[in-house]
């Protein structure tokens, strides 16, 4: 059996979202998950520990979870030592003695990065 198709548009692409629906909506109006944001802290800090500057940047600016791990000392730390010595985010940070010129890592990764870049 054949279902024939409609030619009418589906009226729930075209209405508002019930109150139902309103706790499934991300920030920006999407239905769609934010699987990101469902990822655990430590699963986190490794994915961003592969990001430059700029992204870590832009990445704070995304909503508040994300704002707060980007400000987190130990994310700036785990990238700096990514990018400039390729020492991979398992590795634990006690063993690595670098010594900072800057007073955060934050600033030291975006000095650094901008002699690079």
């Amino acid at each position: 059996m054949q279902v024939a198709a409609s030619n009418k548009p589906n009226n729930y692409l075209f209405t508002r979202p019930t109150r139902a629906l309103a706790k499934d909506i991300t920030q920006h109006g999407s239905l769609e998950p934010a699987y990101l944001l469902a990822v655990p802290d430590e699963a986190l800090t490794h994915i961003t520990s592969f990001c430059e500057p700029p992204a870590l940047l832009q990445l704070g600016q995304a909503n508040r979870r994300l704002y707060a791990h980007v400000s987190d000392e130990q994310c700036w730390l785990r990238a700096f030592l990514v990018f400039f010595l390729g020492i991979g985010p398992e590795v634990s940070v006690e063993i690595v003695h670098i010594r900072r010129i800057r007073p955060t890592w934050r600033e030291e990764f975006i000095s650094r990065f901008k002699l690079v870049k």
